[in-house]
């Protein structure tokens, strides 16, 4: 097992320009819970998430890019639907489907602040427990969980000193984004993607940026970790997640320059 950072040794900002965590476990099996199970089971998060939604089942996670005899498993998207439980001010989602427990933080307003990645991976450790009691009564099991991923999404605009195009070199490190010659316009949609593989076979990680518009032009700088649980459980999970956490941390402060820690006050 690859060892993790030590405590307080990860870099830190004070203004990081993460806009949505998310956590996902893929089991290896259905659980087996029927449709006419959903409405008992979201009362387990009524007081915390009590905005319910029915949504699609997403199809299984892709286990390695670089892998050719890797195939996506669509499963039966016509089964059970994807139960969608948020809280009242739309910041943390849990989503459970026959397959995959899965929770996000995402920024609702301009200024909410990053709550760190404990309290997400808490998150996720008591929805597992609270599913587990309640599939307990229903004379059901977790299945084995089978692949963990956890997403950072950082979207870059003129408040994370990311105006346009002229700016991703400033903050992006492995950006080169520069001409030969003056013919090709400044002003440019612009894409990158990095792919590494951990030590030891554990998983692997994708960085990706690119530029998308919404209210304004902005760089979104996604890193993305995937891999096996250490053991077929919730610790193996935690394990993993805390590993990938560790990784993508300091993935970001490699890949982004000391310009931009200083734009988001890097702390350590």
């Amino acid at each position: 097992m690859i060892a993790r950072a030590q405590a307080g040794s990860l870099p830190e900002y004070e203004r990081p320009p993460v806009s949505e965590v998310a956590l996902t476990v893929q089991l290896d099996t259905d659980i087996g819970f029927r449709s006419l199970d959903l409405a008992e089971i979201a009362a387990c998060w009524a007081d915390d998430l009590p905005d319910m939604q029915e949504r699609d089942r997403l199809p299984r996670l892709d286990i390695d890019p670089d892998d050719a005899d890797t195939m996506l498993d669509l499963g039966n998207t016509a089964a059970t639907p994807r139960l969608w439980l948020q809280n009242a001010s739309g910041d943390h989602v849990l989503q459970l489907q026959q397959d995959r427990i899965a929770v996000n933080w995402s920024k609702s307003a301009a200024d909410d602040d990053y709550p760190r990645y404990e309290s997400i991976s808490a998150f996720l450790e008591d929805a597992w427990c609270r599913l587990e009691a309640k599939l307990d009564d229903l004379g059901l099991v977790i299945p084995t969980p089978s692949v963990c991923q956890v997403m950072y999404v950082n979207e870059l605009g003129a408040s994370e000193g990311w105006r346009s195009s002229a700016d991703t070199s400033r903050l992006i490190s492995p950006w080169g984004g520069s001409s030969s010659d003056k013919f090709l316009p400044a002003d440019r949609h612009e894409a990158l993607r990095l792919h590494f593989h951990f030590p030891e076979d554990q998983g692997w990680m994708n960085i990706d940026g690119w530029t998308a518009d919404r209210d304004e032009r902005i760089f979104v700088l996604t890193l993305t970790s995937q891999g096996w649980p250490s053991s077929p459980d919730l610790d193996g999970v935690l394990g993993f997640m805390d590993l990938a956490h560790d990784w993508i941390v300091q993935a970001f402060t490699s890949v982004t320059t000391e310009a931009a820690h200083r734009e988001w006050r890097r702390v350590r």
